[in-house]
């Protein structure tokens, strides 16, 4: 793995850490705020609770080499094999397709995605903004 990628990992790690410690903590001091009903109370922790869980799961569609956000359907699974060639392992995190095909040192062919394919919109946009190959 790219020392980048370990920083961004790392990064992000961070940032979801933080994100639970917050969450901690508004479970936690709730009943040291001063709230007119029980009902506030438990309205703005489920309030805070659901933009921390949100956040959450953002963090996880970034990709670790560019922090491009893939959840806008460039969501894909390829082959094991193909993955590891990226350098990165199961868990590590999101490649945006163009950042895995950089990785691998070749271009994304329908065939390399298993469960989940991007979608049409998205694919197609990628393959119309790669750089044509010079011939000789």
């Amino acid at each position: 793995m790219k020392r980048t990628d370990r920083s961004r990992i790392k990064r992000l790690r961070y940032v979801t850490e933080t994100l639970c410690l917050a969450q901690d903590y508004l479970e936690t001091s709730m009943d040291t705020f001063d709230f007119d009903t029980e009902t506030e109370q438990w309205g703005i922790l489920g309030e805070a609770a659901e933009a921390i869980e949100k956040a959450q799961a953002r963090l996880r569609f970034f990709c670790v080499s560019c922090n491009k956000d893939t959840s806008g359907g460039e969501y894909y699974t390829v082959s094991d094999e193909l993955w590891a060639a990226s350098g990165l392992g199961g868990n590590d995190g999101m490649l945006c397709l163009r950042c895995c095909e950089k990785r691998i040192g070749r271009e994304l062919r329908p065939e390399d995605f298993t469960h989940i394919f991007p979608s049409a919109e998205v694919w197609e946009q990628h393959v119309a903004g790669r750089k044509p190959r010079s011939t000789r």
